[in-house]
């Protein structure tokens, strides 16, 4: 499976896509305007689970990305800090790092 990372009303996206569904490829399109929710991110057993258009992905479990414009927006970063940490001088650390990352 592909995913890929664009934006909304992106033609060469757009083109990429429909080349894809006519080869039968099963893709995954993640648009800097979709609501992205990071359900959990274990490094342990290699697992990083999002959820988009109402299903729960496993970013592991692509097998090639595609990143043509686009970002998963910060929110989605910060709306989970919580659940990865209880410190909140952790959260302000890890949630600096990835503003500057962005």
């Amino acid at each position: 499976m592909v995913l890929i990372i664009s934006e909304e009303n992106e033609r060469t996206t757009d083109e990429v896509a429909q080349w894809l569904l006519n080869s039968n490829v099963s893709f995954l399109r993640i648009n800097k305007e979709d609501n992205l929710k990071i359900i959990s991110v274990s490094p342990s057993s290699a697992k990083a689970l999002v959820e988009v258009k109402g299903a729960v992905y496993d970013l592991n479990a692509f097998d090639a990305v595609w990143y043509r414009r686009g970002y998963f927006s910060p929110s989605c970063v910060r709306s989970a800090l919580a659940e990865f940490s209880s410190d909140p001088s952790k959260q302000n650390q890890i949630g600096r790092f990835f503003n500057h990352e962005w």
